[in-house]
This record gives C-alpha cells, sequence and structure tokens, in this order.
C-alpha cells in the first residue's frame, strides 16, 4: 500500500511481513529537450567522470542553496550511517540532516532524434532526503550527426545554442531549445 508520492516528502509503505513502515526513496529522473538538427544523438562523453552540476534542495526543510553542487559517477564519499559510499553526501545548513544522492549506475542514456524536441530521460538520480530542482548542462558532451555519422566531442551547451559543420554533408548541423526537468519515478 502506498500513500501519494510527492517530491517534496518521502514516500512510505508498509512492510508486510514487518508490519512497520519502511521509507522509500523517490528515484529522479533527469530529462532533457531539444531541437537536434541534422543531429542523430547527444550524450554525455564519459558516463563515468562526467561532471552532473545540480542545484538541490533539502526535502526535510525545503532550504534551497543558490549554489551549483556537482556529482560524478566515479567520485563517491562515505556516509555516516546507512549506506557505507554515496555520490554526493551532505549536511543541510538550516535543519542540519544528512542528505544523499546516488547515480544509478545502469540508467545512462542517450538523447535520439526519434523523439527529438521531447523530453528523454538520460541518467536516474537516487535521492534520500535531497532533490534535484536544476541541472546546468555545460560542456562535455558528444554529438553524433544524422547522416554522416561523424562524431563531435566536448560539444559546449553552456549557451542552450551549439552549431557546427558536417563537412561529409556539407551543411550546418545544430542543437537548440536546449531544456532540463527532473520528473519522480516509481522504482
Amino acid at each position: 500500500m502506498r500513500q501519494n508520492c510527492q517530491a517534496d516528502c518521502m514516500c512510505l509503505a508498509i512492510n508486510k511481513f514487518y508490519n512497520t513502515f519502511t521509507p522509500i526513496t523517490p528515484v529522479f529522473a533527469l530529462q532533457i529537450k531539444c531541437n537536434l538538427n541534422g543531429i542523430d544523438k547527444l550524450h554525455v562523453d564519459d558516463n563515468g567522470s562526467f561532471r552532473w552540476y545540480l542545484k538541490l534542495k533539502c526535502s526535510s526543510c525545503g532550504e534551497e542553496e543558490n549554489k551549483w553542487k556537482y556529482v560524478v559517477f566515479e567520485e563517491t564519499q562515505e556516509t555516516t550511517k546507512g549506506r557505507s559510499e554515496c555520490h554526493l553526501v551532505e549536511k543541510c545548513s538550516l535543519c542540519g540532516r544528512q542528505n544523499t544522492l546516488e547515480i544509478i549506475s545502469n540508467s545512462f542514456k542517450e538523447y535520439t532524434s526519434e523523439k527529438n524536441e521531447e523530453y528523454q530521460t538520460i541518467v536516474e538520480f537516487d535521492c534520500r532526503g535531497i532533490e534535484p530542482t536544476a541541472f546546468d548542462f555545460r560542456n562535455h558532451w558528444v554529438a553524433v550527426a544524422a547522416d554522416s555519422g561523424i562524431v563531435f566531442e566536448d560539444v559546449d551547451l553552456s549557451e542552450s545554442l551549439w552549431t557546427e559543420y558536417d563537412e561529409k554533408m556539407e551543411r550546418c548541423v545544430e542543437i537548440s531549445e536546449i531544456e532540463s526537468k527532473f520528473s519522480v519515478i516509481k522504482k
């Protein structure tokens, strides 16, 4: 049995075997939407070392820091309780609660032209006591040209517009109208 799941609070589920409440933590899917013109695929350059720049909010008290923080899949920190390691461990400056964020290892996906200009999930975060509220694209993306297959590396999406020239097809390619959002998904 589940109560309504909201991003601002931790969900509870009844553990029938023990007849107790067990916390269920939300998984946040980072979804992006953009207009691919002459580009077939867009993905991060290296899942392990890519810096995911996020703004975060404490689920307990609602405190939201205005600074960008980044998490990297290959970098972990020790927690003081519960799990032994996470990708981000931080104490809320207002309520003092220890919050954690973990990048789900098998959740990395490409943005494809098949669903161009639609939101597509590119990574998922297991969050305990914390919510991602914003994502900053920055750089280190890879774009693959639609017809020629040319790979453009170190694509910088920080300006929300990227253009380049595909020499094989003799045309301009671009990524524009870049947006992101987080959706709570059930796991």
